[in-house]
């Protein structure tokens, strides 16, 4: 990375729902209810495999969000601690929305190659300005796994 990043900032690596009671209640009826619907039909493997990911997605909720360090530099952009050349970036684009302005990039990546980074108070139109010069702006949306996650509330 750089010495001295372009931009440089923290942020938490999602945003943390505090979960009811009656959520994991909810959860865990309907993991057992599927888990017996499963084995009724006699799989009673993906009845387990049900209940396991259950269990995940619980344990997954209560877990707090880690501060995450951004940094984009004259090189690349740097991500905790992984450094994505911009070379290996083929396009990115910046996401500019009411609830917060968010930095999409597409990596080379096999699995889940597209990465979206909050902007939180970073100026998106001097981040997309710095950018472009660097790598191809494409307009991209937040990949729909993450919208799913966010209903689910992970």
């Amino acid at each position: 990375m750089d010495k001295t990043p372009r931009f440089e900032w923290m942020t938490e690596e999602y945003t943390f729902v505090e979960r009811s009671t009656d959520w994991f209640w909810a959860v865990g009826l309907a993991a057992v209810a599927l888990a017996v619907v499963a084995i009724l039909f006699g799989d009673a493997l993906f009845g387990v495999v049900i209940i396991l990911g259950a269990a995940s997605i619980a344990m997954l909720s209560i877990r707090r969000p880690e501060t995450v360090a951004i940094a984009i530099g004259e090189r690349g952009i740097k991500i905790r601690e992984v450094f994505y050349r911009y070379s290996d970036i083929p396009a990115f684009w910046v996401d500019e929305r009411p609830d917060g302005n968010e930095l999409i990039i597409m990596t080379k990546r096999f699995f889940l190659p597209q990465v979206a980074i909050p902007l939180h108070e970073i100026d998106a139109d001097a981040v997309r300005e710095f950018l472009k010069e660097k790598i191809e702006e494409k307009e991209m949306r937040e990949p729909r796994y993450h919208k799913i996650l966010e209903m689910i509330g992970l």
